[in-house]
């Protein structure tokens, strides 16, 4: 073996910074494409691609495939979502060599399976032996989405509906896609701490932060995306911050924006944002009651709300400072008899402003405006 010279010794050291210094990793095969990125229980035909490498053009691609095929088999151990192992199977056919113009447009290539539509759930492709990747399947479509692309990255926050009512929950979704031709990684991340959640007003302040006062594992997480894969994660179903009702009660409707991005300020360049609206609840209304009884009716005298109601139901009133603050002491929740109610509104602070009063009933509901000063 031939010692290695001087001039070899500074050839080394300089190709060992410039792949330091352009970050030049090769991506580690096979790894998965699936599409499309978030795809939703029987709604969306599931295609993944099996990538066993890379070319420098189309025409370089080393080898074409055939026959492919799959099983897929759920896993025996019980699990929330079920889990599901897809092993694939093709043929490999080597191409003759051709021409190639010295074009530098890298081309991934391996196998292409049509899964087609899919239960809810996670799925491991497997390729004989090997591990080839995963991802998930959620039991409800994500339509309502929003996207920043940073470094070669999309990242992309989704909720299942863009308008909710006050009683719903959110379905919140965030993805990260790797555009580029090299691998990128994400961490270290306290375990369970990876993913972060905000929700603002709309121009407005902020609301919630996933992680303000949270508590990480101790184990640490590095999240890896390979060139064309995803990371997928579904947050927990989620309520709305606290105030929230008392927006919706003084103004009928309230736009969110709903944020999401990697844990830490660091990672603020992933935070993608879209916005819903939440509105009132609409007012439940007894089969058969309308048009056989007078409607309910309701009004505001000297600081008294006066209610006369079609039939005996339970009755709530909620009554909301201008900056939509609740007033405990001027709300109450209880039955009331047939006929008329006066309910006293006691404890609403002498502030300027116009206040609101929600009155909801088992077959109406209504929001009045009151003055503190004369109260009507």
């Amino acid at each position: 073996m031939q010692p290695i010279t001087k001039l070899s010794s500074i050839v080394l050291f300089v190709v060992l910074c410039a792949e330091l210094a352009f970050g030049q990793i090769s991506p580690a095969f096979p790894y998965i494409i699936v599409t499309p990125v978030s795809p939703a229980a029987q709604k969306d035909s599931v295609t993944v691609q099996v990538v066993l490498g890379m070319a420098d053009n189309s025409c370089l691609i080393p080898d074409s495939f055939a026959n492919e095929s799959f099983t897929i088999l759920p896993n025996p151990a019980a699990s929330v979502p079920p889990t599901y192992t897809i092993n694939v199977t093709y043929t490999t056919v080597s191409l003759p060599a051709k021409p190639c113009p010295m074009i530098y447009l890298p081309v991934v290539y391996g196998p292409v399976f049509k899964l087609g539509k899919l239960n809810a759930g996670s799925y491991t492709i497997m390729d004989g032996t090997m591990r080839a990747g995963a991802f998930n399947v959620s039991s409800v479509a994500f339509s309502n989405a929003g996207s920043t692309v940073h470094d070669n990255t999309t990242f992309t926050v989704a909720t299942d509906k863009s308008v909710y009512y006050v009683s719903d929950s959110l379905s919140i979704h965030y993805t990260a896609t790797n555009n580029g031709t090299s691998p990128d990684s994400f961490g270290l991340f306290g375990g369970n701490c990876e993913y972060d959640l905000i929700l603002a007003l709309k121009g407005g302040p902020e609301l919630y932060r996933l992680s303000t006062n949270a508590m990480c594992e101790k184990s640490a997480v590095l999240l890896t995306l390979n060139p064309g894969a995803t990371i997928a994660h579904d947050f927990p179903e989620f309520g709305y911050p606290a105030g929230v009702d008392g927006y919706v009660a003084a103004l009928d409707s309230v736009v969110l924006t709903v944020s999401a991005q990697f844990w830490g300020a660091a990672y603020d360049s992933t935070r993608a944002s879209v916005d819903i609206k939440i509105k009132r609840t609409p007012a439940a209304v007894l089969p058969g009651e309308i048009g056989q009884r007078p409607h309910a009716t309701c009004f505001v005298s000297r600081g008294n709300l006066v209610l006369t109601l079609p039939l005996s139901q339970r009755v709530t009133v909620r009554t909301f400072t201008p900056d939509g603050r609740l007033v405990p002491d001027a709300s109450i929740r209880r039955v009331l008899a047939a006929g008329s109610t006066v309910i006293p509104l006691a404890g609403r602070p002498l502030v300027p402003g116009i206040f609101m009063v929600q009155v909801t009933g088992e077959t109406f509901e209504t929001t009045l405006k009151t003055l503190p000063e004369t109260g009507r």
